[in-house]
């Protein structure tokens, strides 16, 4: 759905263009010859809606599933003198990679023992750069599925502030680990993480955005409250539950 997105679109090159016609004619192509439509959230079905007309009655929105590997349920602590922030996503416009730059320079002052590791593939090489100069972040590059779910299993907090997520999966792995998620208000993302997130109001307010974070990491009962929902909200997130729901839906 990036492709769709009037925020991405501005100022957008040929590349990009080109690209949002094509996901145009595969669309108008899937609707015409589907028998039945699935689409992982309620965002993205209506903002294909805004630019194709969606067939509602033979559209089901079911989400994605969270890998067995990721759920966890283990007490967490944070380290005080030294909390980690995971980010999990590409260094690039769509994923905010700017949102990122403008955090970590917040906490280089106001929490300087903070570390940022920063997991991330699609990567332009000019944020990649950006982002590795700064002092308090560790780039990690691509991951497994199972680095990963290590990785949320020892940090402190989830950073996540895409500009466009048609679901928000990260999110949710993120909570099915019992770590705490300060997630940007936008698109998919509070639809799909509901109210077991904290979320960044204005996520292109860095100062805010850094402030929210240091608070975030310096109350243990938030924490400890933002773990235990969204290990519950996690939960029905599995892949048998996603595959129970396509088959109902397709023997109605």
């Amino acid at each position: 759905g990036q492709y769709l997105e009037p925020a991405l679109a501005q100022g957008a090159d040929y590349r990009f263009k080109l690209g949002r016609a094509r996901f145009k004619s595969f669309v108008r192509r899937a609707f015409r010859r589907a028998d039945h439509v699935f689409m992982v959230s309620q965002y993205l079905a209506e903002l294909i809606d805004q630019h194709i007309p969606v067939p509602w009655d033979r559209i089901s929105i079911v989400g994605n599933g969270v890998d067995d590997v990721f759920f966890n349920d283990a007490e967490r602590t944070v380290d005080v003198d030294r909390p980690v922030i995971l980010t999990v996503g590409g260094l690039n416009r769509i994923d905010g990679v700017e949102r990122l730059c403008g955090v970590a320079d917040v906490l280089k002052h106001e929490l300087p023992e903070a570390v940022i590791r920063v997991i991330s593939s699609f990567d332009d090489p000019h944020w990649e750069e950006q982002v590795a100069i700064r002092p308090n972040t560790k780039m990690l590059g691509y991951q497994s599925a199972d680095m990963v779910a290590q990785k949320m299993r020892e940090a402190d907090a989830l950073l996540y502030l895409p500009r466009v997520e048609s679901f928000g999966l990260v999110g949710l792995e993120a909570m099915a680990s019992g770590l705490p998620v300060l997630a940007s208000l936008e698109t998919a993302i509070p639809q799909t993480l509901g109210h077991a997130a904290l979320y960044a109001e204005n996520p292109d307010d860095s100062d805010a955005v850094g402030a929210q974070l240091v608070s975030l990491l310096k109350d243990a009962r938030l924490l400890e409250s933002l773990r235990v929902a969204g290990l519950a909200h996690a939960a029905p997130y599995r892949w048998y539950n996603c595959v129970e729901h396509v088959h109902k839906t397709l023997a109605a």
